[in-house]
């Protein structure tokens, strides 16, 4: 498990935070080339626009909802793993029908 003191050096990791937004450039893409909803397709622009001004709270709702994982295993998830965790945060916050 991830303590609390460990956390802060996590949000500040510029490699995942890279990897973050690129899931969240493809999460975006995917929302608009489906049939998204008013507040996905105004944060999938928005996404698209400013994807590193997005990635702070998608990472910040990852590290909440994996904290209970060790610091190890956090920065050891592979590209399938942070693209699923980026999305599970984009439809928990914007859900969709």
């Amino acid at each position: 498990m991830a303590a609390l003191s460990e956390l802060p050096a996590l949000f500040t990791n510029n490699d995942m935070r890279n990897k973050v937004a690129s899931a969240i450039i493809i999460k975006a893409q995917a929302l608009l080339t489906g049939t998204p909803t008013d507040d996905q397709k105004t944060w999938a622009i928005e996404a698209l626009r400013t994807p590193m001004a997005e990635r702070d709270w998608v990472w910040a709702y990852m590290l909440a909802a994996n904290a209970g994982s060790s610091v190890e295993t956090i920065l050891g998830a592979n590209d399938t793993a942070i693209q699923n965790a980026v999305n599970a945060a984009v439809e928990a916050i914007y859900p969709s029908p």
